[in-house]
């Protein structure tokens, strides 16, 4: 079964929207999410005659289980090459050596970070909300302390 950025993508983004609540307020618009998903991208779909660079991580388009490090650099050939399944293992490819280097990413995005720092994007914009006047002595008052409890519940759902 053929793998694609659009489909890691697309899943990828579903999850962040829906685990890190992105149109619940603070909200995250989708600009905002898409930036936080390439920040934890872990790897690349190989393509054909593109350059890569001493550690670039890339997965075959047709899956073989195991993800590849560019251990040097060059333009790959324009046909993927035939990825060997061992690991540890190498493989030619144009002027590029790919070297295995564990096991395939479910998705070349990583998604709990991205949640995770979602949901950190989300207890910022909830600091400058902070209203710290105040009439009279005492403590900052309930709207400054709800919106204490706002920017924990972002940082306890960031930790899950």
């Amino acid at each position: 079964m053929q793998r694609s950025e659009e489909a890691d993508k697309t899943l990828a983004l579903q999850r962040v929207n829906l685990l890190a609540q992105a149109a619940v307020e603070p909200t995250l618009s989708s600009p905002e999410v898409e930036g936080i998903l390439e920040e934890c991208r872990r790897a690349f779909f190989w393509m054909g005659e593109n350059t890569y660079r001493v550690g670039d991580v890339v997965v075959p388009t047709n899956p073989t289980g195991l993800r590849y490090r560019c251990m040097v650099m060059g333009e790959s050939d324009a046909d993927e090459p035939d990825w060997p399944v061992d690991d540890p293992c190498s493989v030619s490819d144009g002027e590029v050596t790919w070297a295995s280097v564990g096991q395939d990413y479910g998705n070349i995005f990583n998604v709990e970070e991205a949640i995770y720092k979602a949901w950190l994007v989300k207890a910022a914009k909830v600091v400058p909300e902070v209203d710290q006047t105040y009439s009279g002595g005492g403590a900052i008052g309930t709207f400054a302390s709800k919106c204490g409890q706002l920017i924990q519940h972002c940082l306890d759902m960031a930790r899950r």
